[in-house]
């Protein structure tokens, strides 16, 4: 946990002299910026293993999300083809 708390503390003074080395006042939005996502992949990256979604699993996921909606899509189709074949036999009885 320590290690943690140093690489964060040097990474922010590390941030603070770059941004006052900066000669505009232009590039320390960009700065700012990239600095700012550099950090939250910092914090993030001691919980990740705790998350265990590796890439494969996080796309066979996803892959089971588009399979589940195209099946409903399906599902809804042949519903509505039964209705209209329903309709279709009793108008031709009538």
């Amino acid at each position: 946990m320590e290690v943690y708390i140093k690489e964060i503390l040097v990474f922010l003074i590390l941030t603070a002299v770059i941004n006052n080395l900066l000669p505009n006042n232009s590039y320390k939005k960009y700065v700012r910026l990239f600095t700012g996502l550099i950090l939250i992949i910092i914090l993030i990256a001691p919980i990740l293993p705790y998350l265990k979604m590796d890439s494969a699993k996080l796309g066979n996921y996803t892959l089971d999300i588009e399979n589940n909606n195209e099946l409903e899509s399906i599902e809804r189709k042949l519903e509505e083809l039964g209705r209209e074949e329903e309709n279709n036999l009793e108008g031709d009885r009538n």
